[in-house]
């Protein structure tokens, strides 16, 4: 079974330490003995919008249900602090796995768009969008 664990855990410091990554946002921890996934969001300012920063699975467990898990929990809290939706980037550093990563937003309820070459809202960084409506 798995345990959460919110915002400032000692194992999630150890997680940003190792990974170089800067904490100070909401965050998602899920752990069996080890920590496994981090996930987290930030509020999409001025609109009642989060946006998610990232949902990393170490990759001994994926395909376990430990994202999955992660994204579910974003979306509870994004509820109970009363956001309207919750929206994000597809990165061009994933180009290589678009087709696992709409499968596994979709699933969720979120709706993918992968932009087509010429969309103004592509860049050599941002390949596509997800979002939903809470």
């Amino acid at each position: 079974m798995w345990d959460i664990y919110r915002i400032d855990s000692p194992n999630m410091r150890e997680w940003y330490a190792e990974t170089g990554d800067v904490g100070g946002r909401y965050e998602i921890c899920v752990e069996t003995r080890e920590l496994v996934g981090v996930g987290g969001i930030e509020q999409f300012r001025p609109l009642k919008l989060a946006r998610i920063l990232d949902i990393r699975v170490d990759e001994r467990m994926e395909n376990s249900g430990v994202g999955s898990l992660l994204l579910r929990e974003a979306v509870i809290e994004c509820m109970r602090l009363g956001y309207v939706g919750m929206v994000g980037d597809l990165s061009a550093m994933d180009k290589g796995h678009f087709d696992k990563l709409k499968h596994f937003y979709e699933k969720e309820g979120f709706t993918v768009e992968i932009y087509n070459p010429g969309d103004s809202r592509r860049s050599l960084s941002i390949l596509g969008s997800v979002e939903i409506i809470l």
